[in-house]
C-alpha cells in the first residue's frame, strides 16, 4: 500500500478455503491523514525604534494556517499573532503545525534580531569667524550620539572620520551632518 498513490477505503485480505473449509476473510479500513506543513521564513531583522507590528504568519511560505507561534516556552499566539519590535523580545519564534491523526506536527522556526538604532545626537547652528581656528564639529553635538560616524559637507563630500576639523578660512557656510 503506497499512501501517495492509492486511496482509502477498506481493503480485504482474503485466503482461500481448501477441502470443504471456507474462506477467511479479514478486513483492513484504512485512513489517509493529511501532513501538515510549518511552511518556510525567513530569519528578521528589525530595528528597535521601529513601533510598527507585523503579522508573522506572512511571512511564512507554504505553511497551513491552523498553527500557533510559540516564544520563551509558551503560547505567543495563533497565525495571526503580531510582532512589534518596540514591544516584543528578539530571539527564536516557533510556528507549529498539529498534525492530523498519525502524521507528525510540523515546526518552522523564525530568528528576530533586534537592532539598536543609530544616534548622532543633538546637532546645533554654529556661527564663528572666517579667521578662527579649525575645531571639530563633534564637539558641537549635544547629547549623546554614536562613534564611527561619517561627515557630509555642504559639498555632499563625505568625510570618513568623526573627528572631522573644520577650518572656517577654507570650508563654505552650510549644512555639515554627521
Amino acid at each position: 500500500f503506497n499512501p501517495s498513490s492509492d486511496i482509502a477505503g477498506t481493503y480485504y485480505y482474503i485466503v482461500a478455503g481448501s477441502g470443504g473449509c471456507e474462506n477467511d476473510t479479514a478486513q483492513i479500513i484504512v485512513t489517509i491523514d493529511t501532513a501538515v506543513s510549518a511552511g518556510t521564513g525567513p530569519n528578521l531583522d528589525f530595528c528597535d525604534n521601529n513601533s510598527n507590528s507585523y503579522v508573522l504568519f506572512d511571512t511564512l511560505t507554504g505553511a497551513d494556517a491552523s498553527g500557533n507561534w510559540y516564544f520563551g516556552g509558551g503560547l505567543f499566539g495563533d497565525n495571526s499573532a503580531t510582532f512589534n519590535p518596540s514591544v516584543n523580545s528578539a530571539g527564536n519564534y516557533y510556528y507549529i503545525v498539529s498534525g492530523p491523526g498519525v502524521c507528525p506536527d510540523d515546526t518552522v522556526t523564525i530568528t528576530i534580531t533586534i537592532s539598536n538604532a543609530p544616534v548622532a545626537g543633538t546637532g546645533k547652528t554654529i556661527r564663528i569667524c572666517a579667521n578662527e581656528n579649525a575645531f571639530l564639529p563633534i564637539d558641537s553635538i549635544t547629547g549623546i550620539y554614536d562613534t564611527g560616524g561619517t561627515w557630509t559637507l555642504p559639498s555632499s563630500t563625505v568625510i570618513n572620520d568623526e573627528n572631522y576639523s573644520l577650518n572656517p578660512s577654507v570650508e563654505t557656510t552650510g549644512n555639515y551632518i554627521y
